[in-house]
């Protein structure tokens, strides 16, 4: 992405040896370590989860060729807040995105996308 110098070491200080805990019921958990993840209320993570959306769109794009055409318009992707909707006319097409989103998946160790793979796998495949 080309982000380096010190807005680098600042996201990085940031997400280095972070501690949560839960709040359930007015009762506080004990602390645990986190790797994954923003900070929920951060006022940069909506800034840093735009440019992984964007990068997952770019991606898409590049390595896919299933959109639907709306108005001369390819559409194969719809993002809004956090949620995301893949858009295929054929079962082939969705499969053959959700694969690109796997692999870029693997390509940043997003363990989420890889558990969404197999669970929309089972149910596209069926």
């Amino acid at each position: 992405m080309g982000v380096d110098g010190k807005f680098l070491s600042l996201v990085r200080s940031m997400y280095s040896e972070v501690k949560l805990c839960v709040k359930h019921l007015g009762s506080l958990s004990d602390f645990f370590s986190s790797d994954i993840g923003l900070f929920q209320g951060e006022i940069t993570s909506p800034i840093m989860f735009s440019l992984f959306l964007n990068d997952i769109g770019l991606h898409l794009q590049e390595n896919i060729d299933v959109a639907i055409d709306i108005d001369q318009i390819a559409v194969y992707l719809l993002l809004f807040a956090d949620d995301a909707v893949l858009i295929s006319e054929t079962r082939e097409g969705l499969q053959k995105s959700l694969n690109s989103l796997y692999e870029y998946s693997c390509k940043w160790k997003l363990t989420m996308l890889k558990r969404l793979k197999s669970w929309c796998s089972e149910r596209v495949e069926g």
